[in-house]
């Protein structure tokens, strides 16, 4: 339903940022969002829940990053 408008969004503004990340692999960056998934585990086993909750929400994006830079360096 929504998919189409947010797509464009996403796309106009994640394009001009990930032609300017150029100089970082894909998978360095996926090796980042790893560890900061093992770090949001460790909070939220600690039950630091409050802390763990924005790494936790950031993960999509990184995903949708991931997935745009490497489609500009290819």
């Amino acid at each position: 339903m929504f998919d189409t408008s947010l797509r464009r969004l996403k796309d106009r503004i994640g394009e001009p940022i990930a032609a300017t990340l150029t100089g970082i692999s894909p998978n360095a960056v996926s090796l980042a969002a790893f560890a900061v998934g093992m770090f949001t585990a460790w909070l939220a086993s600690r039950g630091l829940y409050t802390w763990a909750l924005p790494f936790c929400a950031a993960g999509p994006f990184e995903c949708g990053w991931v997935g745009r830079l490497a489609r500009v360096t290819q």
